[in-house]
């Protein structure tokens, strides 16, 4: 298992390094807890082999907030504690029948702390650990129904409530509700940890409540439930922003406007002019009558010769180009000598001359030009 590259079996989990943040962690069905680089995700950087029965998975993995220990659970019931400083080896605790064997541990979550843990079992409990003793828990809170393996904990910003969500209960073999203390719906249960006892209850949904986070900086509860929608919870004074932001809009007045379905009105004795034709035949039939829907674009002129004052390269500019280039091609001026060209424009020049005897035509008839000493 720890030469292959990546999970062989899907993935329950996986976390960001507390410390580390360029790697993250993730559990899987194989068994193992692989620590991956950002940089590199062709392979993964470390192998974390849980001590398990055969067949079983693991199905929970955390790391404590100055990333010196990691706790995974397994489907088999056991909850194990690693030394995560430098390589990762072998499980240094291990906790057999943490939860019930063949359930789904969903949550494994380390405190502020770091030797607080605590452990949402498939069996309906929640459980709270000292892993500084880490033989028996140090609570047991029963009957919080769990049917997802994603069911979540959170722990408040200030580190002294714990929330975890509960499941729609199920109906029994005789498909009547049990009528015992769990309540119908999903429900946010908040524990505090110093008492150890459970405050307050909240029914958030009909159905199960999955995921939950508390959001440390704006001081809000983000539920995900099992119908589809997510749920806000916020404290007027307390919380910041988020869900405030919405909450203290008025909703939109409504208008009649907004229940009005437009629709074609039909005035069968309007005037000709003004009635409309519905009828796709006769609507195209009227539109063939017409010069400027049914003239064709002019198209291009592939002569060479213009024809109607249109110029056969398609442009001003073309034809411009074209005469230019044919005056050339029939002058040759590579072949022309220079010499003689300027010399066909000598008598041109003497009698019109344009730079030097026009202005002085009157004043000095004779042309002076200054002459080098030698």
């Amino acid at each position: 298992m720890k030469h292959t590259k990546g999970h062989t079996h899907a993935t329950s989990q996986g976390w960001w390094h507390p410390t580390e943040h360029e790697k993250f962690y993730t559990s899987g069905a194989d068994g193992v807890v692989r620590i991956w680089d950002s940089n590199d995700l062709t392979k993964n950087v470390e192998v974390v082999k849980l001590r398990l029965t055969r067949g079983t998975a693991a199905s929970s993995c955390c790391m404590s907030g100055d990333g010196s220990m990691m706790a995974a659970a397994a489907t088999d019931g056991t909850l194990q504690l690693f030394k995560a400083k430098g390589k990762i080896t072998r499980a240094d605790k291990v906790i057999s029948n943490a939860h019930q064997p063949g359930t789904e541990t969903s949550r494994v979550m380390f405190c502020a702390d770091n030797y607080t843990l605590i452990s949402r079992g498939g069996d309906h409990t929640l459980k709270l650990w000292d892993v500084r003793n880490f033989k028996q828990p140090v609570k047991v809170f029963e009957d919080l129904e769990n049917h997802y393996a994603q069911t979540d904990v959170a722990v408040s910003p200030t580190d002294d409530i714990i929330v975890t969500a509960t499941s729609h209960k199920k109906k029994d073999e005789q498909g009547e509700e049990d009528q015992g203390k769990r309540s119908r719906g999903g429900k946010l249960v908040f524990i505090d940890r110093k008492t150890s006892t459970i405050v307050n209850s909240v029914v958030v949904s009909n159905r199960s409540a999955i995921r939950v986070v508390w959001h440390p900086a704006i001081n809000q509860i983000i539920v995900g439930c099992s119908d589809g929608l997510s749920r806000i919870l916020y404290d007027p004074t307390l919380s910041k922003k988020g869900a405030l932001l919405c909450v203290g809009k008025q909703p939109k007045k409504k208008d009649i406007t907004d229940f009005l379905e437009y629709q074609d009105i039909l005035t069968p004795f309007a005037l000709p002019m003004y009635r409309e034709i519905r009828n796709t035949k006769k609507k195209l039939a009227k539109e063939l009558k017409d010069p400027k829907k049914t003239k064709l674009p002019d198209l291009p002129l592939t002569g060479p010769d213009g024809v109607g004052g249109r110029v056969a390269t398609g442009n001003i500019t073309a034809f411009m180009m074209k005469r230019i280039m044919a005056d050339n091609k029939q002058r040759d001026l590579r072949a022309e000598d220079p010499r003689e060209a300027l010399l066909k424009m000598d008598a041109l020049a003497k009698a019109d001359p344009v730079f030097f005897g026009r202005a002085y035509a009157k004043t000095q008839p004779t042309t002076v030009f200054h002459q080098e000493e030698e």
